[in-house]
């Protein structure tokens, strides 16, 4: 049993944004790109979409127990909310009085 690698870009063009998910199949040629089942697009509003989408592909598929999406999503969340920290400046509450 083995993990099913996952790569997601995020991609824009023309004001629009979406995700593309392409896993490596072992015995197949290249990459393969996800698609949704519903309508076969391969473009997806959302990280967590494509995610969903190799979760079901494995289930799918024999001989892979788990998908590597290739980050360790706690050290990205913990770089995000230090990034935020840094970023947001520092307010204080001041009251307004009326003479």
């Amino acid at each position: 049993m083995s993990k099913l690698s996952v790569k997601v870009v995020q991609r824009k063009s023309d004001g629009e944004e979406w995700y593309e998910g392409s896993v490596t199949i072992p015995g197949l040629k290249g990459n393969v790109r996800l698609a949704r089942k519903s309508d076969g697009n391969t473009k997806f509003a959302t990280r967590s979409a494509v995610n969903g989408a190799a979760k079901s592909l494995v289930t799918t598929l024999n001989g892979f127990t788990e998908v590597d999406f290739g980050q360790d999503t706690t050290k990205a969340k913990k770089a995000a909310k230090k990034t935020a920290k840094k970023s947001a400046p520092a307010t204080t509450a001041t009251a307004a009085t009326s003479g």
